[in-house]
């Protein structure tokens, strides 16, 4: 394992009243979703409940964005808004190097924020971009909150 762990967040992920965990990990570690088995054991699950992540993830948090009792996770990563600083920091890979990450079990990781709606079922959908927290440059932490929203963003 080469995990460079920066966060960790705990919450019910599941809605089955047991503590789950999400791990950023920063570089090309990729995240890691424990969903708890209530036996004092944890599955990995990411794969199974997300279809991408961040790929040098921060930290993340978890909370109900949208008031409807189940919690969406923010993993924050380094991609700028501004597109001179993109153009000078960002080194592209090659569809080549994307699949032999792929490979070896790196998942689907992309340079960006990613906050990811729950959709109820067992899965979440990436709604970074659409809720425009995609970009936020070097954002080192995640803080997450709900404040008296009167109106909903999806």
């Amino acid at each position: 394992m080469i995990g460079f762990g920066l966060g960790v967040t705990v919450g019910d992920v599941n809605q089955d009243n047991w503590p789950d965990l999400y791990i950023s990990n920063d570089f090309y570690e990729r995240d890691y979703l424990y969903i708890n088995k209530h036996d004092g054991s944890f599955e990995e699950s990411l794969e199974k409940y997300m279809g991408h992540i961040s790929m040098f993830s921060m930290g993340a948090d978890l909370a109900d964005l949208n008031n409807d009792g189940y919690p969406e996770i923010f993993s924050t990563d380094m991609l700028p808004q501004d597109d001179y600083r993109l153009k000078t920091l960002i080194a592209f890979e090659t569809y080549d190097v994307y699949k032999l990450r792929l490979k070896n079990g790196y998942y689907h990781q992309y340079m960006r924020n990613m906050l990811h709606k729950n959709n109820q079922d067992g899965t979440f959908s990436e709604i970074g971009s659409m809720a425009r927290v995609d970009a936020t440059d070097w954002s080192w932490g995640a803080l997450i909150a709900a404040f008296g929203m009167r109106r909903r963003f999806w």
